[in-house]
């Protein structure tokens, strides 16, 4: 399972999720200082959507190596 989130406010609800996945490999992406600059304030800016599409695209690239160990690519 992958989950991918903007916030580190929701942390305790998602240690409890990850928790109650049992045995399951989980990988978490927060969103790094590059992509939530990009975001900015406001998640739903149609403004800020282009930048935040590009910064998430190069986060994701630099995320593939680490979710390809855990789930390789045959």
């Amino acid at each position: 399972m992958i989950i991918v989130t903007t916030s580190s406010k929701a942390q305790a609800k998602l240690d409890a999720e990850i928790s109650a996945l049992g045995p399951a490999t989980v990988h978490v992406v927060t969103a790094d200082e590059k992509s939530l600059a990009a975001i900015g304030p406001d998640a739903n800016s149609a403004d800020a959507a282009r930048a935040a599409m590009d910064a998430g695209e190069a986060q994701a690239s630099r995320e593939i190596a680490a979710l390809q160990a855990i789930w390789p690519v045959t």
